[in-house]
Protein backbone atom coordinates (compact mmCIF):
# COMPACT_ATOMS: atom_id res chain seq x y z
CA UNK A 1 0.00 0.00 0.00
CA UNK A 2 1.33 3.91 -0.64
CA UNK A 3 0.96 4.51 2.67
CA UNK A 4 3.37 1.99 3.72
CA UNK A 5 5.78 3.38 1.37
CA UNK A 6 8.91 4.56 3.36
CA UNK A 7 10.09 8.24 2.44
CA UNK A 8 13.39 10.00 2.60
CA UNK A 9 12.63 12.70 5.15
CA UNK A 10 15.35 15.28 5.88
CA UNK A 11 16.44 13.87 9.38
CA UNK A 12 17.73 16.96 10.91
CA UNK A 13 14.48 18.78 9.98
CA UNK A 14 12.91 16.51 11.81
CA UNK A 15 15.11 17.11 14.85
CA UNK A 16 14.92 20.93 14.47
CA UNK A 17 10.73 20.61 13.80
CA UNK A 18 9.88 18.46 17.00
CA UNK A 19 12.87 20.84 18.76
CA UNK A 20 10.88 23.86 17.58
CA UNK A 21 7.73 22.53 18.43
CA UNK A 22 9.20 22.24 22.16
CA UNK A 23 9.21 17.84 22.31
CA UNK A 24 11.42 16.04 23.88
CA UNK A 25 12.33 13.08 21.80
CA UNK A 26 9.94 10.91 24.56
CA UNK A 27 7.41 13.28 24.17
CA UNK A 28 6.95 13.28 20.51
CA UNK A 29 7.18 9.80 20.17
CA UNK A 30 4.07 9.71 22.64
CA UNK A 31 2.10 12.47 20.14
CA UNK A 32 2.88 10.03 17.58
CA UNK A 33 2.57 6.24 18.58
CA UNK A 34 5.55 5.07 18.21
CA UNK A 35 8.89 4.06 20.11
CA UNK A 36 11.11 6.34 21.31
CA UNK A 37 13.42 4.20 19.83
CA UNK A 38 12.02 4.33 16.52
CA UNK A 39 11.82 8.34 16.51
CA UNK A 40 15.63 8.13 17.34
CA UNK A 41 16.66 6.15 14.50
CA UNK A 42 14.37 8.37 11.64
CA UNK A 43 16.58 11.11 13.30
CA UNK A 44 19.03 9.63 13.17
CA UNK A 45 18.75 8.50 9.39
CA UNK A 46 19.11 4.57 10.08
CA UNK A 47 15.19 4.38 8.69
CA UNK A 48 12.95 6.27 7.62
CA UNK A 49 9.20 6.78 8.19
CA UNK A 50 6.48 5.53 5.97
CA UNK A 51 4.05 8.08 4.30
CA UNK A 52 1.37 8.17 7.03
CA UNK A 53 3.74 8.37 9.41
CA UNK A 54 5.45 11.57 8.14
CA UNK A 55 1.80 12.95 7.72
CA UNK A 56 1.40 11.86 11.67
CA UNK A 57 4.53 14.16 12.27
CA UNK A 58 3.51 16.81 10.51
CA UNK A 59 0.31 17.16 11.79
CA UNK A 60 2.01 16.96 15.41
CA UNK A 61 4.71 19.39 14.81
CA UNK A 62 2.09 21.89 12.69
CA UNK A 63 4.09 21.83 9.69
CA UNK A 64 3.48 21.38 6.21
CA UNK A 65 4.39 17.77 5.41
CA UNK A 66 6.87 19.76 2.54
CA UNK A 67 9.36 20.95 4.71
CA UNK A 68 10.32 17.80 5.45
CA UNK A 69 12.07 17.44 2.26
CA UNK A 70 13.82 21.01 2.27
CA UNK A 71 18.06 19.83 2.12
CA UNK A 72 18.33 22.08 5.18
CA UNK A 73 16.28 22.86 8.26
CA UNK A 74 14.84 26.53 7.82
CA UNK A 75 16.09 29.75 9.42
CA UNK A 76 12.92 31.13 11.31
CA UNK A 77 15.21 34.67 12.57
CA UNK A 78 11.88 35.79 14.23
CA UNK A 79 12.82 37.36 18.08
CA UNK A 80 11.21 36.36 21.14
CA UNK A 81 8.39 38.73 21.71
CA UNK A 82 8.77 40.26 25.12
CA UNK A 83 7.31 38.51 28.41
CA UNK A 84 5.27 40.76 30.50
CA UNK A 85 4.28 37.64 32.98
CA UNK A 86 7.42 37.57 34.91
CA UNK A 87 7.14 39.16 38.20
CA UNK A 88 10.22 40.63 38.62
CA UNK A 89 12.49 41.96 36.12
CA UNK A 90 15.49 39.72 38.02
CA UNK A 91 13.63 36.34 37.41
CA UNK A 92 14.33 34.45 33.94
CA UNK A 93 11.69 34.84 31.38
CA UNK A 94 9.87 32.02 31.54
CA UNK A 95 9.90 29.56 28.67
CA UNK A 96 6.98 28.76 26.76
CA UNK A 97 4.89 25.86 26.61
CA UNK A 98 4.43 24.10 22.95
CA UNK A 99 1.05 24.96 22.60
CA UNK A 100 1.89 29.02 22.68
CA UNK A 101 4.73 28.89 20.77
CA UNK A 102 3.06 27.29 18.15
CA UNK A 103 -0.05 30.06 18.52
CA UNK A 104 3.01 32.93 17.92
CA UNK A 105 4.11 30.90 14.92
CA UNK A 106 0.74 30.23 13.55
CA UNK A 107 0.50 33.80 14.10
CA UNK A 108 3.28 35.00 12.65
CA UNK A 109 2.52 32.95 9.42
CA UNK A 110 -0.69 34.37 9.20
CA UNK A 111 0.38 37.86 9.40
CA UNK A 112 2.87 37.37 6.78
CA UNK A 113 0.61 35.82 4.75
CA UNK A 114 -2.01 38.53 4.91
CA UNK A 115 0.54 41.11 4.16
CA UNK A 116 1.52 39.38 1.32
CA UNK A 117 -1.87 39.00 -0.10
CA UNK A 118 -2.48 42.85 0.48
CA UNK A 119 0.53 43.39 -1.68
CA UNK A 120 -0.04 41.17 -3.85
CA UNK A 121 -3.77 43.07 -4.73
CA UNK A 122 -2.61 46.67 -4.13
CA UNK A 123 -4.54 46.83 -0.69
CA UNK A 124 -3.95 50.09 1.12
CA UNK A 125 -4.27 48.50 4.41
CA UNK A 126 -4.14 51.43 6.98
CA UNK A 127 -1.52 51.84 9.39
CA UNK A 128 -2.01 52.12 13.36
CA UNK A 129 -2.22 55.83 14.32
CA UNK A 130 -3.31 54.92 17.78
CA UNK A 131 -0.51 55.85 19.90
CA UNK A 132 0.50 55.97 23.66
CA UNK A 133 3.27 56.80 26.22
CA UNK A 134 2.94 55.84 29.90
CA UNK A 135 2.93 59.30 30.78
CA UNK A 136 -0.05 59.81 29.24
CA UNK A 137 -3.56 59.85 31.77
CA UNK A 138 -5.11 56.34 31.05
CA UNK A 139 -9.09 58.11 31.08
CA UNK A 140 -8.02 60.20 28.47
CA UNK A 141 -5.80 57.79 26.04
CA UNK A 142 -9.59 55.26 26.53
CA UNK A 143 -11.80 58.14 25.13
CA UNK A 144 -9.11 58.31 22.41
CA UNK A 145 -9.55 55.06 22.26
CA UNK A 146 -13.20 54.78 22.13
CA UNK A 147 -13.28 57.77 19.90
CA UNK A 148 -11.01 55.97 17.02
CA UNK A 149 -12.50 52.89 17.53
CA UNK A 150 -16.10 54.65 16.68
CA UNK A 151 -17.77 52.53 19.51
CA UNK A 152 -20.04 54.26 21.46
CA UNK A 153 -21.99 54.24 24.51
CA UNK A 154 -25.11 53.49 22.69
CA UNK A 155 -23.48 51.21 20.44
CA UNK A 156 -22.43 49.64 23.83
CA UNK A 157 -26.05 49.59 25.05
CA UNK A 158 -27.25 47.51 21.98
CA UNK A 159 -25.19 44.77 22.22
CA UNK A 160 -27.46 42.11 23.17
CA UNK A 161 -24.78 38.91 23.72
CA UNK A 162 -21.37 38.46 25.02
CA UNK A 163 -20.61 37.52 21.26
CA UNK A 164 -22.19 40.32 19.89
CA UNK A 165 -20.06 42.38 22.08
CA UNK A 166 -17.05 40.96 21.79
CA UNK A 167 -17.60 40.95 17.44
CA UNK A 168 -18.19 44.27 17.79
CA UNK A 169 -15.09 45.07 19.44
CA UNK A 170 -13.43 43.20 17.00
CA UNK A 171 -14.55 44.18 14.34
CA UNK A 172 -13.66 48.04 15.22
CA UNK A 173 -9.78 47.12 16.01
CA UNK A 174 -9.43 45.35 12.60
CA UNK A 175 -10.80 48.60 11.00
CA UNK A 176 -8.01 49.75 12.14
CA UNK A 177 -5.44 47.82 9.92
CA UNK A 178 -5.20 45.43 12.73
CA UNK A 179 -5.27 41.46 12.70
CA UNK A 180 -7.23 39.70 15.37
CA UNK A 181 -6.75 35.82 16.10
CA UNK A 182 -7.93 33.64 18.87
CA UNK A 183 -6.11 30.37 19.94
CA UNK A 184 -8.33 27.47 19.39
CA UNK A 185 -8.45 23.53 20.45
CA UNK A 186 -7.05 23.01 16.38
CA UNK A 187 -4.00 22.59 15.72
CA UNK A 188 -3.12 22.47 19.11
CA UNK A 189 -4.75 22.46 21.82
CA UNK A 190 -5.62 25.41 24.24
CA UNK A 191 -3.18 27.64 25.59
CA UNK A 192 -3.41 27.49 29.46
CA UNK A 193 -5.17 30.69 30.95
CA UNK A 194 -2.87 30.19 33.68
CA UNK A 195 -0.09 30.88 30.73
CA UNK A 196 -1.09 33.59 28.75
CA UNK A 197 -4.64 35.51 28.12
CA UNK A 198 -2.85 37.18 25.00
CA UNK A 199 -0.11 38.52 23.45
CA UNK A 200 0.16 41.31 20.42
CA UNK A 201 2.73 41.38 18.02
CA UNK A 202 3.94 44.93 16.95
CA UNK A 203 4.22 45.83 12.55
CA UNK A 204 4.09 48.81 11.22
CA UNK A 205 1.86 46.82 8.61
CA UNK A 206 -0.48 44.69 9.77
CA UNK A 207 0.53 44.29 13.83
CA UNK A 208 -1.46 41.30 15.24
CA UNK A 209 -3.27 40.50 18.81
CA UNK A 210 -4.14 36.90 19.25
CA UNK A 211 -6.35 36.46 22.38
CA UNK A 212 -7.15 33.30 24.15
CA UNK A 213 -9.87 31.33 22.97
CA UNK A 214 -10.41 29.33 26.19
CA UNK A 215 -10.84 32.98 28.07
CA UNK A 216 -14.61 33.50 28.95
CA UNK A 217 -15.65 36.29 25.77
CA UNK A 218 -16.43 39.33 28.13
CA UNK A 219 -12.60 38.18 28.91
CA UNK A 220 -11.54 38.02 25.94
CA UNK A 221 -12.92 42.08 24.98
CA UNK A 222 -10.99 43.03 27.98
CA UNK A 223 -7.73 41.31 26.53
CA UNK A 224 -8.21 43.06 22.91
CA UNK A 225 -8.21 46.60 24.24
CA UNK A 226 -5.10 45.24 26.82
CA UNK A 227 -3.27 44.51 23.96
CA UNK A 228 -4.27 46.93 21.91
CA UNK A 229 -2.47 49.40 24.56
CA UNK A 230 0.10 47.52 23.95
CA UNK A 231 0.44 47.95 20.12
CA UNK A 232 -0.25 51.87 20.72
CA UNK A 233 2.50 51.96 23.07
CA UNK A 234 4.87 49.86 20.15
CA UNK A 235 5.72 47.84 23.42
CA UNK A 236 4.06 43.94 22.59
CA UNK A 237 4.24 41.09 24.11
CA UNK A 238 2.92 37.76 26.08
CA UNK A 239 0.89 38.82 28.75
CA UNK A 240 -1.19 36.93 31.64
CA UNK A 241 -3.19 40.63 32.75
CA UNK A 242 -1.57 41.34 35.95
CA UNK A 243 -3.20 42.39 39.24
CA UNK A 244 -3.86 45.94 38.80
CA UNK A 245 -2.98 46.86 42.12
CA UNK A 246 0.71 45.81 41.49
CA UNK A 247 3.80 47.82 41.00
CA UNK A 248 6.41 46.32 41.74
CA UNK A 249 8.70 46.81 38.19
CA UNK A 250 8.79 48.51 34.91
CA UNK A 251 6.91 45.23 33.57
CA UNK A 252 4.39 45.49 36.00
CA UNK A 253 3.91 49.52 35.44
CA UNK A 254 3.58 48.60 31.49
CA UNK A 255 0.87 46.18 32.31
CA UNK A 256 -0.85 48.40 35.38
CA UNK A 257 -1.26 51.24 32.37
CA UNK A 258 -2.63 48.79 29.68
CA UNK A 259 -5.01 47.16 32.39
CA UNK A 260 -6.27 51.08 33.25
CA UNK A 261 -6.90 52.20 29.28
CA UNK A 262 -8.29 48.65 28.62
CA UNK A 263 -10.94 49.09 31.68
CA UNK A 264 -11.21 52.48 31.05
CA UNK A 265 -12.07 51.86 27.64
CA UNK A 266 -14.47 49.19 28.09
CA UNK A 267 -16.38 50.46 30.98
CA UNK A 268 -15.99 54.07 30.48
CA UNK A 269 -16.02 56.68 33.83
CA UNK A 270 -18.81 58.86 32.47
CA UNK A 271 -21.05 55.90 31.54
CA UNK A 272 -20.41 53.94 34.71
CA UNK A 273 -21.43 56.97 36.93
CA UNK A 274 -24.43 57.35 35.34
CA UNK A 275 -25.15 54.09 35.80
CA UNK A 276 -28.49 53.52 37.61
CA UNK A 277 -27.32 50.43 40.32
CA UNK A 278 -24.17 53.26 40.96
CA UNK A 279 -26.69 55.99 41.51
CA UNK A 280 -28.75 54.10 43.18
CA UNK A 281 -25.60 52.22 45.49
CA UNK A 282 -26.05 53.06 50.00
CA UNK A 283 -23.18 50.83 50.98
CA UNK A 284 -20.17 52.98 50.40
CA UNK A 285 -16.99 50.85 49.14
CA UNK A 286 -18.75 47.57 49.34
CA UNK A 287 -20.75 46.26 46.39
CA UNK A 288 -22.73 42.99 46.75
CA UNK A 289 -22.93 39.96 43.97
CA UNK A 290 -25.81 41.58 42.44
CA UNK A 291 -24.91 44.91 41.93
CA UNK A 292 -21.52 44.16 40.77
CA UNK A 293 -23.57 41.28 38.08
CA UNK A 294 -25.96 44.49 37.03
CA UNK A 295 -22.78 46.59 36.16
CA UNK A 296 -21.40 43.87 34.84
CA UNK A 297 -24.03 42.90 32.23
CA UNK A 298 -24.27 46.49 31.20
CA UNK A 299 -20.71 46.52 30.08
CA UNK A 300 -20.51 43.35 28.93
CA UNK A 301 -17.08 43.23 31.58
CA UNK A 302 -15.91 40.40 34.18
CA UNK A 303 -16.92 41.35 37.23
CA UNK A 304 -13.49 41.39 38.47
CA UNK A 305 -13.03 44.83 35.37
CA UNK A 306 -16.30 46.12 36.84
CA UNK A 307 -15.26 46.03 40.37
CA UNK A 308 -11.57 47.19 39.26
CA UNK A 309 -13.37 50.15 37.30
CA UNK A 310 -15.06 51.03 40.95
CA UNK A 311 -11.86 51.25 42.94
CA UNK A 312 -10.30 53.69 40.34
CA UNK A 313 -13.58 55.92 40.24
CA UNK A 314 -13.20 56.20 44.36
CA UNK A 315 -16.34 54.13 44.71
CA UNK A 316 -14.86 50.84 46.34
CA UNK A 317 -11.56 50.59 48.58
CA UNK A 318 -8.52 48.69 47.65
CA UNK A 319 -9.38 47.14 50.71
CA UNK A 320 -12.27 45.78 49.48
CA UNK A 321 -11.30 44.62 45.99
CA UNK A 322 -8.01 43.07 47.78
CA UNK A 323 -10.51 40.81 49.99
CA UNK A 324 -12.76 40.35 47.05
CA UNK A 325 -9.77 38.81 45.07
CA UNK A 326 -8.82 36.24 47.64
CA UNK A 327 -12.12 34.65 48.03
CA UNK A 328 -13.28 35.07 44.32
CA UNK A 329 -12.96 33.38 40.94
CA UNK A 330 -13.44 36.05 38.12
CA UNK A 331 -17.01 36.20 37.25
CA UNK A 332 -18.71 37.30 33.92
CA UNK A 333 -21.95 38.22 32.93
CA UNK A 334 -22.64 34.45 30.86
CA UNK A 335 -21.24 31.17 31.89
CA UNK A 336 -18.96 29.65 29.71
CA UNK A 337 -20.24 26.79 27.26
CA UNK A 338 -18.14 23.75 28.53
CA UNK A 339 -17.15 21.69 25.34
CA UNK A 340 -14.75 24.25 22.97
CA UNK A 341 -16.64 24.95 19.67
CA UNK A 342 -15.72 21.42 17.93
CA UNK A 343 -19.51 21.23 17.23
CA UNK A 344 -20.03 24.93 15.54
CA UNK A 345 -20.55 25.11 12.26
CA UNK A 346 -17.02 25.68 10.09
CA UNK A 347 -17.73 29.34 8.96
CA UNK A 348 -18.03 30.32 12.68
CA UNK A 349 -15.05 28.40 13.79
CA UNK A 350 -13.04 30.08 10.84
CA UNK A 351 -14.22 33.50 12.10
CA UNK A 352 -13.70 32.84 15.46
CA UNK A 353 -10.12 31.84 14.57
CA UNK A 354 -9.18 34.03 12.01
CA UNK A 355 -11.29 37.40 12.41
CA UNK A 356 -12.53 38.69 9.52
CA UNK A 357 -10.06 40.80 8.10
CA UNK A 358 -7.37 38.30 7.26
CA UNK A 359 -10.34 35.71 5.35
CA UNK A 360 -11.33 39.13 3.56
CA UNK A 361 -8.01 39.18 2.01
CA UNK A 362 -7.92 35.65 0.80
CA UNK A 363 -11.36 35.65 -1.11
CA UNK A 364 -10.56 38.51 -2.48
CA UNK A 365 -7.10 36.98 -3.40
CA UNK A 366 -9.39 33.94 -5.16
CA UNK A 367 -12.08 35.96 -6.88
CA UNK A 368 -9.09 37.08 -8.42
CA UNK A 369 -8.22 33.77 -9.29
CA UNK A 370 -4.85 35.07 -7.47
CA UNK A 371 -4.36 31.98 -5.84
CA UNK A 372 -6.80 28.43 -5.67
CA UNK A 373 -9.26 26.92 -4.03
CA UNK A 374 -6.91 24.45 -2.45
CA UNK A 375 -4.53 27.58 -1.16
CA UNK A 376 -7.75 29.52 0.08
CA UNK A 377 -8.69 26.41 2.08
CA UNK A 378 -5.30 25.70 3.51
CA UNK A 379 -5.14 29.33 4.68
CA UNK A 380 -8.20 29.26 6.35
CA UNK A 381 -7.50 25.78 7.80
CA UNK A 382 -11.13 24.32 6.34
CA UNK A 383 -11.90 22.23 3.59
CA UNK A 384 -12.91 23.76 -0.32
CA UNK A 385 -16.37 22.56 0.05
CA UNK A 386 -16.75 24.58 3.26
CA UNK A 387 -15.65 27.99 1.40
CA UNK A 388 -18.47 29.48 -0.46
CA UNK A 389 -20.16 29.56 3.35
CA UNK A 390 -17.79 31.01 5.04
CA UNK A 391 -17.17 34.02 2.14
CA UNK A 392 -21.08 34.55 3.21
CA UNK A 393 -20.64 34.52 6.53
CA UNK A 394 -17.42 36.61 6.69
CA UNK A 395 -18.88 39.52 4.31
CA UNK A 396 -22.20 39.34 6.36
CA UNK A 397 -22.12 41.88 9.24
CA UNK A 398 -24.86 40.31 10.67
CA UNK A 399 -23.52 37.06 11.05
CA UNK A 400 -22.04 36.74 14.93
CA UNK A 401 -19.36 33.87 15.10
Amino acid sequence: MASQIRVEANADVLIWARETRGFSLEDAAGKLGVPPERLARWEARVENPTANQLRKIAKQYVRPICVFFLPAPPTDGEPRLKDFRRMHEAEAVVDLSPELAVEIRLARERRAEADDLAEEAGVDIPRLDLTASLDDDPEELAARFRQGLGVSASNQSGWHTQYEAFAAWRSAVERLGVLVFQTGRSPTQFVGLDEARGFSISEERLPVIVVNGKDAVTARCFTLIHELAHLALRNAGVCDLHNQLRRENEFDRVEVFCNHVAGATVVPQGELLAAAEVRSHRSGTDWTDAELAAIARRFWASWEVTLRRLVTTGLASTEFYSAWRRSNTDRYPERVQPGGDVRLPMSTRVIRRNGRLFPRLVFDALREGRISYSRAASYLGAGAHHLRKIERAVFNPRYVA
